[in-house]
């Protein structure tokens, strides 16, 4: 690691919407903790696993440098009703 990498890192969330005629077709993937939501009938609702999505009192803030491409990405597809609202 060079000392940009060691100092500073970034996240991402990356994604395509695709209108459908019984909602929105999404296919999300994300690097660090940043994430996704869905705004439904007045309530959030997280549509990536991160790292705060545990019931652990403590739990790593770690996060991957970029450019470099982390060992894994895991993209996360799903459909979104029509009444949803995608926020990233």
């Amino acid at each position: 690691m060079n000392e940009a990498e060691e100092l500073l890192a970034t996240t991402l969330v990356v994604g395509l919407a695709q209108p459908m005629p019984d909602g929105i077709g999404v296919a999300l993937a994300q690097v660090g903790d940043s994430s996704a939501w869905a705004l439904r009938g007045g309530q959030f609702h997280a549509l990536l696993d991160h790292k705060f999505a545990t019931a652990e009192p403590v739990f790593s803030s770690t996060v991957s440098p970029l450019p470099r491409v982390p060992a894994e990405v895991v993209p996360c597809t799903l459909k979104l009703p029509v009444d949803a609202v995608l926020l990233v």
